[in-house]
């Protein structure tokens, strides 16, 4: 029998051809039919493994608080020149330069709690106004939205005043976490204020009362300092921005 394949003459009746090897019933057609046979199930698609959400992470409110404290003081000299900075000057400028200057001082932090460099108030000034469109809205907008809520408020006896204490404790804890991760997407990802603040929502969102409750013992221990006639806010302020910073590396650390 020749072999349909490679005309190799087989002698007999061989099912597979002496020479190539092939089937010979299946090239004759006279071998079993497939007809009617299910063919196998095609292979299962490739899973992804699932991302871990940002939101998700163990937020360690007790050791970023201590890690604040012991940071600072082993560099004292350089955070306090940062708490004027981003203190002083925010203040001064009725809160222009608070969202530059705070995304500057954030990125600087987390650098050099890296180990990738020491406090430079220089970088502080370029790192953030590179930025400067974005983070100025990003935390200027929700700021002056909120004066204008607490002033309307204060016309209204009693209630009024409740509301806005109500209002102010709320935004204590939940501004600080969003300026934050904000200005991180801003700052470190290039993302515009708008997708960034809604990528900072949606995080916060996914546990809202421990991020709130961080915002607010954050917001707390930064303003401590103004007590002591306003000059311990220079070494509070740069307590407050170790402690954003380590949510920050914990939320996205470094690849």
């Amino acid at each position: 029998m020749k072999c349909p394949s490679c005309g190799f003459e087989n002698e007999g009746s061989s099912k597979f051809c002496q020479s190539c090897g092939g089937n010979m019933e299946e090239v004759s057609g006279t071998g079993p039919s497939n007809k009617g046979t299910t063919p196998p199930p095609p292979p299962p698609p490739k899973q992804n493994k699932p991302s871990s959400t940002p939101g998700n992470v163990n937020l360690d409110i007790g050791g970023w608080l201590s890690k604040g404290f012991s940071e600072v003081f082993s560099d004292v000299g350089n955070y306090i020149l940062l708490g004027i900075v981003v203190g002083i000057v925010s203040g001064i400028t009725f809160g222009i330069l608070a969202g530059p200057l705070i995304g500057g001082a954030l990125v600087v932090v987390r650098r050099k709690l890296r180990g990738q460099g020491q406090i430079d108030v220089g970088q502080v000034f370029s790192i953030g106004f590179e930025k400067f469109l974005p983070a100025f809205v990003l935390v200027f907008v929700p700021a002056v939205a909120l004066g204008i809520v607490e002033a309307i408020l204060g016309v209204i006896p009693i209630l009024g005043a409740i509301l806005a204490f109500i209002i102010s404790l709320a935004a204590i804890g939940f501004l600080g976490p969003f300026f934050a991760i904000g200005l991180h997407y801003i700052m470190e990802e290039n993302v515009d204020f708008m997708d960034a603040g809604k990528k900072a929502l949606d995080i916060i969102m996914n546990n809202i009362m421990m991020f709130w409750l961080f915002g607010l013992i954050t917001g707390i221990v930064t303003g401590i300092g103004s007590i002591v006639c306003g000059v311990g806010v220079i070494v509070t302020i740069p307590v407050g921005l170790v402690m954003m910073s380590l949510m920050l590396e914990t939320l996205f650390p470094k690849r």
